[in-house]
């Protein structure tokens, strides 16, 4: 059938807004692209300003595409749906197979038009659903860049107040991108309070906030205006009198103004013979509504009563329909339903849209829709959209039915009581997991949770499906304790049906969510419940079960119960010959083996892990697989073998939003490129990094090990105070599990550092009974704090606590780890140290002499300095000539490499060891051979008065000790007072503690 071309309504008025947005175009034909979004009431322009934009950019050169938003139920991401669908259409396949990319698969999970296109598309690669988001938005994100690289491009999304979550979500994603590519969006949104969403508000927000957005607001037409507006329409000037009225009457609304000349027309009287308006026309003879509704109803009341009903149903499929489908809902003939198009193309109220297939169609404005709404009956309405339900799904094959879900869905939903609830109960079932797979996870948790409302309660394997639905969406959504019970709902209707299958997947899937959820002692209840089902049957589903209770049973520090479960498990996936299953089973090996720090093991499993789970696709396990592997390596001083884990793991942790995998490629990547670089700078990027990641997660142990890290960072820096808070709040968030226990180590270490060994003393006893067990297998955290708390009684000088906590440190360099979590340092610098103060010379110094080796040869540039300030202290306390001169090597080694790092308060400490051991040496710091100034001006006999001050000696005590008399003494402490602002001997200890002078 032949439409009638689209006249477009009149342009007028704007100057400062198409300024602005053609200002933006240039600035995006010179790569430099953005987001424009043009707000306005409904009808004041929005659209027509878009279309001028539009044409003025396609003479530019650029490409301009549009996609909708719609009121209805829909795909997720509509607008890029119908963007990517124009390009299919009007592309070569060469060219568009190119700009797709390696996004291509799972572009087309949102787009199935591209898979038409390419019948032979491989299909999209095996990752949990809850990922799929952050792969679809980087693959649009990229397409959008490749495309603007050949040529600029304008793409246009309308009504974004209609839009779903997960649309304005990849709104917010491109935003950060636009900027360095030749692309501009321009989206229009109603602004009156009542059309802007919740959801549209926080996009809004979060654009401004993040200064990605130009606002701009379409203002109303002047009365200068709408006679412009009046004469474009007429052809002719229009008379003052009736440009003034019908701006009174319109309050210079577009759409408003247009269909009161419309009406006006059809009325009779406005037009001369020449077509002119009349200058002896009086408007208020017309009877003109002063609703907009009302004269858009006017005018649909001089329909042909045929047209005016095909309109309805048009109406009640939504703002764009197909010929076919209307057709189909119709009842009607084909020569009526053809005249009744073409009435209300005659009379502007739908539009002809451009199409290779069927005809279609959309209405002129959305208040003509409306309109036609409100004039029908809620029962009528109820069956018209079951008319309309029962079209889209006898027109579909199995196929699109997926597609169409969604549509079908809404309509059901809409018809109320007069559908059959279980039948709208699938629909919506169907279309949930169509845009949970599309990463559209808002949607997918309405509409599972409004699919589990209606559905009867006698279906229990479709509750239970439903169940898992729900929890699944709320994971991919990070609200892991609401998913953590829908998975518990779940599993408890599978239990009831005892089918060993789904029970053994879901019990897998669910220890793994209960282990991000750090509800670990949940973990092992989970795995029998799964064992009782399944029972003692030798196959696959039992040896999944026993994997995941594994998993569960190392967490809780079960080392022989989770071995001998591991073992099973991988007898169980031997004999199944699932490659898929044993490279699980092998992951939870490589997972509970590191909880030990039992690395080598970790290793091992992690390698087998990775090529199983790789050779099968298992993107998702894979990431995890290699982030195991990847700490093995790192803590075990195996640098090379980490580069090639971490550029695989990095470019797919990212492409799957693994966030897991990526939290530990920065905890592994931190300690190892500190150990490789020694640059704080860059420690700062992937501390921070770590932040933002252990936000995402909303992860108590992530959160925990974010904080102690900063802390560790920001002690390095000298800011010692600040380092507490940060090192406190790390220990105040931990949760038990396998790194329990290293925050507080860390916080015992740094009460060693500034002096305060009864704060120290106390926590140590508040947490012993977290300390390893000897001879047994202990979790990461118990080594990690005897470690740290070997080395804090260290360096305090407790003789007989760092004589019980060194054989724990032995052991633990028995398990071949060489550095320890978090910072990264040596674990055999910290044996050094507890020797040391044990009075185990001996070995102290065969410590030593190993952790300087290691230093240089792994290499280990923050180590370096460390150890030999350590070495040092240990060698003047042996008060030999020759230990002496070996110190001070070391001593100026030491000032140096902290120097060079930036470490100032461990820079002065180095050198107020050296000072004492040569009080009048200059020592080369950088460039220049200087003595940094001691904090507060102090002189160098002032600072060793203050040292001994903080001893709690007294006056005749200090002078006795320096050989000095006890009014020189007193004259001293008159000194430091006046020049530290203080005014007793406690407020002089805590500066000397605070300033590193002690």
């Amino acid at each position: 059938m032949q439409s009638i071309v689209e006249v477009l309504t009149p342009f007028v008025g704007r100057e400062a807004e198409i300024r602005e947005l053609l200002r933006l175009v240039d600035r995006t034909s010179a790569g430099h692209g953005g987001l424009a979004l043009l707000s306005g009431e409904p009808g004041v322009g929005k659209s027509r300003l878009c279309r001028e934009v539009a044409a003025s950019a396609e003479a530019w050169g650029f490409r301009v595409l549009t996609g909708h938003c719609y009121p209805q139920g829909n795909l997720p991401y509509m607008p890029w749906i119908e963007i990517i669908e124009t390009a299919a259409r009007e592309s070569s396949p060469g060219p568009l197979r190119e700009a797709l990319g390696d996004a291509a698969p799972e572009l087309a999970r949102v787009v199935p038009e591209l898979r038409r296109v390419f019948p032979d598309m491989p299909q999209p690669r095996e990752m949990p659903t809850d990922q799929l988001r952050r792969h679809l938005f980087n693959g649009i994100r990229d397409h959008v860049a490749r495309v603007s690289r050949l040529r600029p491009q304008l793409f246009i999304l309308e009504d974004l107040h209609c839009a779903d979550e997960a649309t304005l979500l990849l709104l917010e994603h491109l935003a950060e991108s636009l900027p360095s590519i030749s692309a501009l969006i321009v989206g229009t949104f109603r602004d009156p309070p009542a059309d802007v969403t919740s959801l549209l508000a926080d996009a809004l927000t979060t654009l401004v906030r993040r200064r990605q957005a130009h606002q701009l607001r379409v203002p109303r037409l002047s009365p200068s205006e709408v006679g412009m507006m009046l004469c474009g329409l007429s052809g002719h000037p229009a008379p003052a009198a009736v440009t003034e009225a019908v701006h009174a009457e319109t309050d210079g609304n577009a759409f408003f103004v247009e269909e009161v000349f419309h009406h006006l027309v059809e009325s009779g009287g406005l037009l001369d013979e020449r077509g002119a308006i009349s200058a002896d026309v009086r408007i208020d003879e017309f009877d003109v509504p002063a609703n907009v509704l009302l004269v858009t109803g006017q005018r649909l009341d001089r329909l042909t009563e045929p047209a005016r009903r095909m309109l309805t149903l048009a109406a009640v499929i939504g703002r764009r329909f197909g010929y076919g489908l209307l057709e189909a809902v119709g009842d009607v003939d084909q020569e009526t339903l053809l005249d009744a198009i073409e009435e209300a193309e005659r009379a502007r109220l739908i539009v002809a849209e451009p199409s290779r297939g069927e005809a279609r169609f959309r209405f002129a404005h959305e208040l003509v829709r409306q309109t036609l709404l409100v004039g029908i009956s809620a029962p009528r309405r109820q069956r018209y959209h079951l008319r309309v339900a029962d079209a889209l799904e006898q027109g579909c094959h199995a196929a699109e039915l997926e597609l169409r879900a969604a549509d079908v869905a809404d309509h059901l939903l809409r018809a109320g009581t007069v559908a059959d609830p279980k039948r709208t109960a699938c629909m919506l079932t169907i279309a949930g997991r169509r845009a949970q797979q599309a990463g559209a996870f808002e949607d997918a948790l309405r509409l599972s949770r409004t699919a589990l409302a209606m559905l009867p309660d006698q279906s229990a394997r479709e509750r239970a499906d439903l169940l898992l639905d729900v929890a699944l969406a709320l994971r991919s959504l990070c609200r892991w304790e609401e998913a953590v019970e829908g998975w518990d709902k779940a599993l408890a209707t599978l239990e009831e049906l005892g089918d060993a299958e789904p029970v053994a997947r879901v019990c897998w899937d669910f220890t793994w969510q209960l282990l991000f959820a750090h509800r670990h002692a949940e973990m092992v209840t989970i795995a029998e419940r799964s064992l009782a089902v399944i029972g003692e049957c030798a196959g696959g589903d039992r040896g999944r079960a026993l994997a995941a209770r594994c998993l569960g049973l190392a967490l809780q520090g079960e080392f022989e119960a989770a071995s001998a479960d591991a073992e099973e498990a991988m007898s169980l996936a031997q004999a199944a010959g699932e490659a898929g299953l044993l490279g699980e089973v092998c992951l939870a090996q490589a997972a509970s083996r590191y909880y030990y720090m039992e690395l080598g093991s970790t290793a091992e499993a992690g390698r087998r892990s990775v090529e199983l789970l790789r050779s099968t696709g298992a993107w998702w396990n894979l990431c995890a697989a290699l982030a195991f592997l990847d700490v093995a390596h790192v803590f075990r001083g195996r640098f090379v073998e980490s580069d090639a884990i971490q550029a695989e793991l990095e470019p797919l942790a990212e492409r799957h939003g693994h966030s897991a995998a990526a939290a530990t490629l920065h905890h592994s990547g931190f300690c190892r490129d500190a150990a490789r670089f020694g640059d704080l700078g860059m420690l700062d990027e992937i501390s921070r990094a770590q932040s933002v990641a252990a936000r995402d997660m909303a992860n108590p142990g992530w959160l925990a090990y974010a904080n102690t890290v900063a802390g560790i960072l920001t002690q390095w820096r000298g800011d010692w105070p600040a380092a507490r808070r940060q090192l406190d709040e790390g220990a105040r968030l931990a949760v038990p599990g396998f790194w329990f226990g290293v925050h507080h180590g860390f916080i015992i270490a740094h009460l060693a550092l500034t002096g305060e060994r009864a704060a120290a003393v106390a926590l140590l006893d508040q947490v012993s009974e977290t300390l390893p067990r000897p001879g047994r297998p202990n979790l990461l955290g118990q080594w990690s704090l005897a470690i740290l708390a070997a080395e804090g009684v260290a360096v305090l000088g407790d003789a007989d606590r760092a004589r019980a906590l060194y054989p724990l440190v032995i052991e633990a360099l028995r398990t071949g780890t060489l550095m320890r979590q978090y910072d990264g340092a040596l674990i055999e610098t910290a044996a050094a140290i507890a020797a040391a103060a044990a009075g185990l010379d001996e070995q102290a110094e065969e410590h030593f002499e190993t952790a300087l080796r290691q230093a240089e040869q792994l290499p280990h540039l923050m180590e370096r300095p460390r150890t030999r300030y350590h070495y040092a202290r240990f060698l003047l306390g042996r008060r030999s000539r020759t230990h002496s001169e070996r110190a001070h090597a070391l001593l100026v080694e030491a000032v140096a490499g902290y120097h060079a790092i930036g470490m100032p308060r461990h820079e002065r400490m180095a050198l107020d060891l050296l000072r004492r051991l040569a009080p009048h040496e200059r020592v080369r710091v950088g460039a220049r051979r200087v003595v940094t100034p001691l904090p507060g001006g102090l002189t160098e006999r002032e600072a060793e008065v203050l040292r001994l001050v903080t001893t709690g000696s007294t006056n005749r005590t200090i002078a006795a000790d320096l050989h000095l008399s006890e009014r020189t003494i007193n004259r001293h402490l008159s000194n430091i007072f006046g020049k530290l602002g203080v005014g007793s001997r406690a407020a002089a200890t805590s500066f000397a503690h605070r300033q590193g002078i002690v």
